[in-house]
């Protein structure tokens, strides 16, 4: 039995009211659609529909779309501990649309496009080996270079240091069968002032002879504070204080005798000593004179000041290694310092370059993982991601948008 008429009419009216209604309320409040495919924070979309009007009679009038006459853009937010979990969540995202990168996170944008080339196979390990091996090759021939430099230094330096340890320790002055050497003693003292100068310049060695053992600075200097004992003893002798001359005589060979054994203790000096020294430094007596001192005394003076010498030479061979291992190590990380940083810079253009072709791979859709993707399923989206990646507190913040795409 069919309806009334009229009342068929009104619900049509009705119901074409209802959905113009909810249009309106479509356009209103919009519907959101989420991208599961972005991470943990899903990036959100406006979802668009279209409501059809009718006229009074039921047929249609018009379709009106709810979809915005401007693309809207819309932001979130996600964070990363790591560079290579930042890394992964890229390489799945360019699965699914063009992305637009933007590194901005200081000192952690190296570790971000490292970690990026990593994960998307593009870890440019040819290149960078070349510049490592050809690094390599001119280090070793830089160490070379210098290890040679240094043995030469270290000889002669060696051959002046025991060539003016006599003179040093009056030797050829006190023994007349000592042979003469070919350098006087302010000239030999002059070798060890700048030996002690240089031993103090270099990093680490002056520091490691002092606190490592203190004997062993004490020992080299000694020729230093040995020269106003002997200058008082030569004073008082020369000017016939036989008696004043013998006690101090006594006195110096018992402070030289300290140095003699093998043991590494730092030597006392003993009372007295020290006005013998205060009387060689305010009248120290011309060198030539001393040959005038009595024989017997010179031959009291002869056998510790021997045994003290080759005391003196011994720890001289050990300063001399401390200093080989250390002027080789400066000396080399002068010479690599060219070197390293022309490999360096190799490796950051290098890395640079495979990274901007990456990033334009990513806006171009020209990822074979991308074209795999779309060949295995049909959920590519075709809008591109607008990815800034900032670095707050250590942490990894990567910002998405999705705007209008690549510019």
């Amino acid at each position: 039995m069919a309806g009334n008429p009229k009342q068929y009419g009104a619900k049509k009216q009705q119901r074409a009211i209802e959905e113009e209604d909810a249009r309106l309320n479509c356009q209103e409040h919009g519907v959101m659609n989420a991208y599961p495919h972005c991470g943990n924070n899903p990036v959100w979309k406006r979802k668009c529909r279209s409501v059809e009007s009718q006229n009074n009679d039921g047929a249609p009038k018009a379709v009106v779309s709810t979809k915005p006459r401007q693309t809207e853009t819309h932001n979130s937010v996600v964070s990363f501990q790591s560079a290579e979990r930042l890394a992964d969540w890229m390489h799945n995202a360019a699965k699914r649309q063009t992305i637009q990168l933007s590194l901005k996170c200081g000192e952690r944008s190296e570790e971000v496009r490292d970690a990026l080339l990593r994960q998307f196979h593009r870890w440019p390990a040819t290149k960078l080996g070349r510049a490592e091996e050809q690094y390599q090759e001119l280090s070793q021939q830089a160490e070379e270079r210098c290890q040679h430099h240094v043995q030469l230094y270290i000889q002669e330096l060696r051959g002046n240091l025991m060539i003016g340890a006599k003179a040093l320790f009056w030797l050829n002055v006190l023994h007349p069968m000592i042979p003469l050497v070919p350098v006087s003693r302010q000239e030999a003292r002059e070798v060890l002032m700048l030996f002690l100068d240089e031993l103090k310049s270099v990093d680490g060695v002056y520091t490691t002879l002092t606190t490592r053992n203190p004997y062993v600075w004490d020992i080299l200097t000694l020729p230093l504070r040995l020269e106003p004992l002997f200058h008082g003893v030569s004073t008082l002798a020369l000017n016939g204080h036989g008696s004043a001359t013998k006690e101090a005589i006594r006195l110096m060979m018992v402070f030289a005798a300290q140095y003699a054994p093998p043991g590494r203790k730092k030597a006392t000096v003993p009372t007295g000593l020290s006005i013998v020294a205060s009387v060689g430094i305010l009248a120290p007596p011309d060198i030539l004179r001393v040959k005038e001192l009595p024989q017997t005394l010179r031959d009291d003076l002869v056998q510790p000041f021997l045994t003290v010498t080759q005391k003196w030479l011994s720890v001289v061979d050990e300063v001399l290694g401390v200093l080989t291992q250390a002027l080789t190590k400066r000396w080399v990380s002068r010479e690599r310092a060219p070197y390293e940083k022309e490999r360096n810079d190799t490796f950051e253009c290098v890395l640079q370059s495979d990274f901007a072709r990456l990033n334009h791979a990513l806006a171009t859709d020209q990822l074979y993982v991308a074209r795999k993707t779309r060949e295995d399923t049909s959920s590519v989206d075709g809008e591109c991601l607008n990815v800034h990646v900032v670095c707050d507190h250590g942490g990894l913040f990567v910002q998405l948008d999705r705007g209008n795409g690549w510019k």
